[in-house]
């Protein structure tokens, strides 16, 4: 009885209502089967990349004694690293499949960055993200680092000279607030032009001041 019920209530739908409903269940499942893929295989693939980066950091800190490691950690297909340099100081970088891609702090300077979109004065209207220092060849540090980076050694041997650029960025000394739908934050109330990336973002201008 209970199941002519049901069978007659369903018979009772409209068409295009059943249509409407099979379509929308279809994408979902479609969505589902989607993201259940994506992250199963993201997970798979993180997992390989990160037993590639454990054995090919720890075979090639060993050519280079003059770096002693405080923290390794592998994360998401990628890892972060804390290590001091003999007579030299502390550096955080980042250590991938192909080396050392970022920089986060060397000596106490930040290398962490802070971008945002801008009108055409250069003037903020948003934030972007945050970037940090790339010396890959050709790259948007490139005019205040003219050398690569993307090794162990290389990060040792140019140890002075990053420092020493880093040292001439200017000093943050006065700060506005600023607030957009991110969130607030304190920042400069206006760019310098000698030291800004400037990149672009789905067709936006987006500039990143650099500082110390």
């Amino acid at each position: 009885m209970i199941k002519i019920k049901i069978f007659n209530f369903f018979k009772q739908i409209p068409l295009w209502l059943k249509i409407v409903v099979g379509i929308i269940s279809l994408i979902l499942i479609l969505i589902l089967g989607f993201y259940s893929y994506f992250f199963v295989y993201l997970d798979f693939k993180y997992k390989q990349d990160e037993k590639i980066i454990d054995q090919k950091f720890h075979q090639e800190i060993l050519r280079v004694p003059q770096m002693k490691i405080t923290s390794f950690q592998l994360w998401e297909g990628d890892s972060m690293v804390t290590a001091e340099i003999e007579n030299k100081g502390e550096v955080k970088f980042w250590y991938g499949l192909d080396g050392v891609p970022r920089i986060d702090n060397i000596d106490g300077h930040s290398t962490m960055y802070t971008c945002f979109y801008v009108d055409p004065n250069g003037k903020k209207i948003g934030y972007a993200y945050d970037t940090e220092l790339s010396l890959k060849n050709n790259g948007q540090f490139t005019k205040w680092f003219p050398f690569e980076i993307n090794n162990l050694s290389g990060l040792v041997e140019r140890y002075d000279e990053i420092e020493k650029v880093l040292v001439s960025f200017p000093v943050i000394s006065e700060t506005v607030p600023f607030k957009d739908m991110t969130g607030e934050r304190q920042v400069l109330e206006k760019s310098d032009p000698n030291f800004v990336v400037k990149q672009q973002l789905f067709g936006r201008e987006v500039w990143c001041d650099l500082h110390q």
